[in-house]
């Protein structure tokens, strides 16, 4: 049996079904306990990972954009659903203080740089969890020791207080 990555997603779905053989490969030599666990599974399955290039817009008339459908993220910082929250807690701080196009400017301008650290931090997790043993994955072993530190800065965030330490927009006034 061959068991491979494709270089490019072989489909339309996000998941593909692969031969039970090609995952017990995969966990070869890994703790015996890992392998115990993953071999319990009866979901055979590979998930294909996919980011999206930035959009320009946010919003157009009364539709807004929040979450995935604005910043897919990939699933490395578990920030998905937290980075919606946030956009919502914001959006709703900004309407609450500005005219409809200024709340709608307001949000994407308070939003988008956040949501690109986020999304780009998440891509390097991405590269750093799929190092090979050696040099780089030490480094990034004895790091994790530290995650707490390293992303206090996405748990920390204050999305109210952010917002409502922004000031409102000129025409709003």
């Amino acid at each position: 049996m061959r068991c491979w990555t494709p270089e490019t997603w072989p489909g339309e779905s996000w998941t593909e079904d692969i031969p039970r053989e090609c995952i017990d490969a995969a966990f070869a030599g890994w703790h015996p306990a890992v392998r115990e666990m993953v071999g319990a599974t009866t979901l055979h399955q590979r998930w294909g990972l996919f980011g999206q290039h930035p959009l320009n817009r946010w919003h157009r008339g009364g539709v807004v954009l929040l979450g995935d459908a604005a910043h897919a993220m990939l699933p490395h910082h578990g920030q998905g659903a937290n980075q919606t929250i946030e956009d919502a807690v914001t959006l709703a701080e900004c309407l609450a203080r500005d005219s409809r196009e200024a709340a709608l400017a307001r949000y994407e301008k308070l939003r988008r740089p956040r949501t690109r650290a986020v999304q780009r931090s998440s891509w390097v997790a991405n590269a750093l969890l799929h190092v090979p043993d050696g040099p780089a994955a030490d480094a990034r072993d004895a790091a994790l020791g530290r995650i707490g530190e390293t992303l206090e800065w996405i748990h920390a965030h204050d999305a109210v207080s952010m917002a409502s330490a922004s000031p409102p927009r000129a025409e709003s006034l």
